[in-house]
């Protein structure tokens, strides 16, 4: 092995330890039904529609008891093929009582209309900080618009059930880490077939 492969195998061990200590603080909170209404003017009738929330789950706190709630950090929507950011606040609630998880407008602190909930007697204990699902179970909208940044979105009406997924979600560093270090074993390769 010739000088610039050691140094670029000995950075790319490197850059994959650090990969492996990067933590996932957050957690992608999404949501998925079939549904229509519109989306930055367009009208949907009867397709999938996927709402994904970002939250650090060290955020989430019970202001009242039995309700936990955390501010998102970011809110997409996507309906088929279409997809836009929601233009924040957004936050995410457990109102266990109900049971149910939900995402609404406004911030955790000074809520607004809840755009989906996902009812289920497994979020009666449930706090926000740890993955669940994906669970499928009877949902709710209140029908109300909310801004993107294209313009707004509004479901309608819903048919059939809703599956909320908490899933882990990758910290950018982490990403970086690993693509830095997928790149550096292209570049080994490339190195010794020349």
């Amino acid at each position: 092995m010739n000088r610039i492969s050691s140094v670029l195998a000995t950075a790319t061990l490197a850059l994959f330890a650090g990969a492996g200590h990067a933590r996932a603080d957050a957690i992608a909170y999404t949501e998925s039904v079939i549904g229509s209404g519109s989306l930055d003017g367009q009208d949907f009738t009867d397709s999938q529609v996927t709402l994904t929330f970002t939250a650090d789950p060290s955020t989430v706190y019970e202001p009242i008891f039995q309700i936990w709630v955390a501010d998102a950090t970011s809110a997409t929507v996507q309906v088929g093929s279409m997809s836009d950011t929601l233009a924040g606040p957004y936050h995410l609630f457990d109102y266990q009582p109900g049971p149910s998880v939900g995402l609404a407008s406004g911030t955790a602190a000074s809520p607004g209309p809840d755009i989906l909930d996902t009812d289920d007697p497994a979020f009666s204990s449930y706090n926000l900080q740890t993955t669940i699902g994906p669970i499928t179970d009877s949902g709710a909208i209140t029908g109300n618009a909310f801004a993107t940044d294209s313009g707004f979105f509004q479901l309608t009406s819903i048919s059939g059930d809703v599956t909320l997924t908490a899933a882990s979600a990758p910290e950018p560093a982490a990403i970086f880490l690993m693509g830095f270090g997928l790149l550096g074993v292209s570049a080994i390769r490339f190195v010794r077939r020349s």
